[in-house]
């Protein structure tokens, strides 16, 4: 199912859907900075459920941890589809802070292992641990695996905070520049808009938007 997150306008007379190349770039900035906006929002939540008295809820922090994990991931995702940009790794290096490029390639890995390819890194391995007690050697035996699990670092949820406020940063410049771009390109055609928008006068390509529009004719 498609939600479709276009906001209620009232005073719209008409509306269309503008799928130029312009277009799909401003909506592609703007909408990998706001998951960027939620993964620093989420990165907050794991943090005060870290440093809370009582402890964190682990099932409720294992959910905040593949929240951040999607979202963060959804940037950096060149095939995902209705996106015609992404972010790279490159711009990651670029902020010029080596915790992280770390970070962000623990982020990725994590994002491939539980949703990309789950299953397909299950490394698990027995470890045997030499014991000297008074009793004589001992052998202890441990399971080693490689699993994904929730955030339990405050400091790490914090870096996370970080990085992507530096990423919005880049990502507030590309839509500044996308965004001038696509102004010009509709005030260039902005006759042919306005005449096909009120020659349509009452239909929107947004289904609450029309439902809106109906029944404001009813009333």
């Amino acid at each position: 199912m498609q939600v479709n997150y276009v906001p209620i306008v009232p005073e719209s007379v008409a509306s269309e859907y503008d799928d130029t190349k312009l277009a799909q770039s401003l909506a592609s900035w703007l909408s990998i900075g706001y998951e960027l906006q939620r993964v620093i929002e989420i990165a907050n939540r794991i943090n005060q459920q870290l440093t809370k008295d009582g402890g964190a809820d682990p099932l409720f922090l294992e959910s905040l941890t593949w929240h951040l994990v999607l979202r963060y991931g959804r940037c950096f995702d060149s095939g995902a589809a209705g996106r015609s940009v992404a972010l790279g790794a490159e711009m990651v290096r670029k902020l010029g802070v080596d915790d992280f490029d770390t970070l962000h390639k623990g982020l990725i890995h994590r994002r491939h292992n539980t949703f990309a390819h789950p299953g397909g890194d299950c490394s698990c391995r027995l470890n045997v641990h030499l014991l000297e007690s008074g009793a004589g050697p001992q052998l202890h035996v441990t399971l080693d695996e490689e699993a994904p699990g929730a955030i339990h670092d405050p400091e790490q949820a914090t870096l996370i905070a970080r990085l992507s406020r530096a990423l919005q940063g880049a990502v507030d410049t590309k839509v500044h520049k996308a965004r001038a771009a696509h102004e010009a390109a509709l005030e260039a055609d902005r006759d042919a808009i306005v005449q096909r928008l009120r020659d349509n006068a009452g239909k929107h390509v947004n289904p609450t938007q029309q439902a809106i529009s109906i029944l404001a004719k009813l009333c």
